[in-house]
């Protein structure tokens, strides 16, 4: 029978495990190193923002057209972004949402490879069962993604108000919030993805190759079949990237969509792999 405790107990000790891991510490100085220079990079153009003055057509080209490049968003919604929220905010969280599935693969692709293919999970299984194993794992990476998170918009937050006004007092703290709050919602998808991939492997690295090499072939197939005919452009829904800028939209019908398309995708990985994961010998 499911527990609710044994999840919460296992969530806790992959959390610590992971944090205590040479993988996580090596990856936070290098997440640290990468948004110390994105925060200094993103100050130097909130500077020549403040110049223009946010207000004038010359600054909101300059920063839709950052924005723009960075997603699939139509310039007019980038532009009603940009007059209802500061602009250098929205554009870090254009940035967030980019890297996103990059991030949410390198922390969570060890859920329960490793403990498969060092038959540790048999050892967990005499004071616990399989979903609640399965559940506590998943529930354990999602929880480690937010703190990445959380990490990073600290220190773009940190940095920006000290060097910048790019803040703009309550109301951006307020944004960096909702960028927290959307982006760990955002790596649900790809949790339940890497569980699916770490119960089908039963090995760290191979979940991982296989999961970068999915993303690769999912991409490069929709892209090469739909020159032929655009219907294949739907291919490129077998991974949860797409669509994912449109949850910057305030519209919420803008976003409802890709909200319930992410929540189909996140139900039927996480079934596979459960199903898998309570099926296979181990």
């Amino acid at each position: 029978m499911v527990s609710v405790n044994d999840i919460w107990v296992i969530a806790r000790f992959e959390i610590v495990r992971h944090l205590r891991s040479r993988h996580a510490i090596v990856a936070g100085l290098l997440l640290i190193a990468f948004c110390g220079f994105g925060a200094y990079e993103l100050a130097q153009f909130a500077d020549k923002l403040a110049e223009l003055d946010r207000d004038l057509g010359p600054a909101l080209d300059m920063i839709a057209g950052m924005v723009e490049s960075l997603t699939d968003l139509p310039v007019i919604g980038i532009r009603g972004l940009l007059r209802e929220h500061p602009p250098v905010l929205v554009a870090l969280f254009a940035l967030v949402m980019l890297f996103m599935p990059l991030l949410c693969i390198i922390l969570t692709y060890d859920q329960t490879a490793t403990d498969i293919e060092t038959r540790h999970v048999r050892y967990l299984l005499f004071r616990s069962d399989r979903v609640s194993i399965y559940l506590g794992k998943a529930a354990g990476a999602l929880v480690l993604v937010s703190l990445a998170i959380a990490l990073v918009l600290l220190i773009f937050g940190v940095f920006l108000g000290v060097r910048s006004s790019a803040l703009e007092g309550l109301e951006g703290v307020v944004y960096l919030g909702r960028i927290w709050l959307t982006a760990s919602l955002y790596a649900v998808p790809f949790v339940a993805l890497l569980a699916l991939s770490s119960a089908l492997f039963g090995r760290a690295r191979r979940a991982l190759t296989a999961t970068f090499l999915y993303w690769f072939a999912v991409g490069t197939l929709s892209g090469l079949l739909s020159l032929a005919n655009d219907g294949f452009e739907r291919l490129s829904y077998l991974f949860p990237s797409v669509g994912r800028f449109s949850l910057l939209l305030d519209d919420p019908a803008a976003v409802r969509g890709t909200v319930l398309y992410l929540l189909a995708f996140s139900l039927v990985a996480g079934l596979l792999g459960l199903w898998r994961f309570r099926s296979r010998d181990l």
